[in-house]
């Protein structure tokens, strides 16, 4: 099946080359020729760019993963702290409902900040 949403090398990369080739038996002296042979060339380096970018980043998947345990454990920690508050009798009501507003809003960054989509 035919996909749109991006570009197969190969075949750009072999009528990069069958157009330098047509242009060179055609006119063999002209600066043109020099201009097909050099994206001939910049097909050669992208194809190989392109192969080494396909590679998975491990390092940024474990480092990702490592934040995203790190940031359950800091939610754990804020729930057990406020269990702990709150069964100890030394916080009001206002002071409660201000840390739970105080923790919601920091796990709604936080959980922005493990969504949002990272550049490459």
């Amino acid at each position: 099946m035919t996909s749109y949403s991006e570009l197969n090398p190969a075949p750009i990369r072999a009528t990069i080359e069958l157009l330098a080739r047509r242009v060179h038996e055609r006119f063999p002296e002209s600066s043109l020729g020099k201009v097909a042979a050099e994206l001939v060339l910049v097909a050669e380096h992208n194809q190989s760019a392109i192969e080494h970018l396909r590679r998975p980043l491990w390092w940024v998947r474990l480092l990702t993963a490592l934040t995203i345990g790190l940031l359950l454990a800091l939610v754990l920690w804020a729930v057990f702290q406020l269990a702990g508050m709150s069964k100890g009798g030394a916080v009001n009501v206002a002071d409660f409902l201000q840390a739970i507003d105080a923790a919601t809003n920091q796990l709604l960054f936080l959980g922005l900040t493990v969504l949002m989509p990272t550049e490459n």
